[in-house]
């Protein structure tokens, strides 16, 4: 307990420049972008591809990820990821590298506890003719380009279908903006907590929670996940900032994962603003 307390005074007390870990709808399929304690934790090897576009002429925004996760010499696990996002303001690009130890309290693995630490390489560059009538020459405004390396840590515990997990990014991040202004955000926070429940033998439930904070300000997400003889899903999804969304998909051979989703804003003010469309392929073997 003194450990783990210790990890959660690191996680909330340490400042980093925020980094962008895409807006995934199908967040369960890429948990290892925000918590490095999962690599490899549930599955031998788990690889994800994911993409996701606002369709807006004046104003695209995409964002996607690649990222492979594998479990050695039973009670480690690693992974590596690659993710991006674009719009009219910027274009973000990281390379992730994770690793964890997993304690394992029995022999089918349905009890588990995972510690993890991962490294990431930033770069990001700016677009400042998007932000009209500002100056370019403004001594408030970064350079042009940034890059910059970040810590991340994460927690996951699992107790047969219970999952919870806490974990942060952008810790400790060393930035070379090649301007003298420097930009530190509050590193956010998340915790996850999930829980999968069966109905006979064909039909399964899982409900999931993410929380994300900066300490200064917080969002939600609510995700409900229905699955049909362990082949056909189809889900529902919430978040605290005004947008609900739908997915289907379909697992081949409790292998292969296809799946799609689409996400729209509540809002009376996004009346203009499209949705967002999600594209995800994965592969998953025990």
């Amino acid at each position: 307990m003194r450990f783990l307390a210790s990890i959660l005074f690191i996680v909330i007390t340490f400042n980093g420049t925020s980094q962008i870990v895409p807006g995934s709808i199908i967040h369960w399929n890429n948990e290892s972008l925000y918590n490095p304690a999962t690599s490899g934790l549930l599955y031998k090897h788990n690889a994800n591809l994911t993409f996701r576009s606002q369709y807006n002429p004046q104003n695209p925004d995409r964002n996607g990820s690649a990222n492979y996760n594998t479990r050695i010499k039973g009670n480690h696990g690693i992974g590596a990821a690659y993710l991006f996002n674009q719009n009219s303001f910027d274009n973000f690009n990281s390379v992730r590298i994770n690793y964890n130890y997993q304690l394992q309290f029995n022999e089918n693995r349905e009890h588990l506890l995972s510690f993890g630490g991962g490294i990431s390489f930033n770069h990001r560059k700016y677009n400042f003719t998007f932000i009209a009538p500002t100056s370019l020459t403004d001594p408030a405004l970064p350079s042009k380009e940034q890059y910059g390396f970040g810590l991340n840590f994460g927690v996951r515990y699992q107790l047969k279908k219970l999952g919870l997990g806490l974990s942060t990014s952008g810790l400790l991040i060393t930035n070379t903006d090649r301007s003298e202004v420097e930009y530190n955000q509050q590193a956010p926070i998340y915790f996850l907590a999930d829980y999968n429940f069966s109905i006979g033998e064909s039909f399964e439930i899982k409900p999931s929670f993410v929380f994300k904070t900066f300490l200064n300000n917080h969002t939600f997400q609510l995700n409900t996940l229905f699955t049909l003889k362990k082949k056909y899903w189809l889900g529902i999804n919430f978040r605290s900032k005004d947008t609900v969304g739908a997915m289907i998909g379909w697992n081949i051979q409790e292998k292969f994962r296809i799946g799609y989703a689409y996400e729209v804003y509540l809002s009376p003010l996004t009346t203009n603003i499209p949705g967002y469309h999600e594209v995800t392929i994965g592969l998953r073997i025990k």
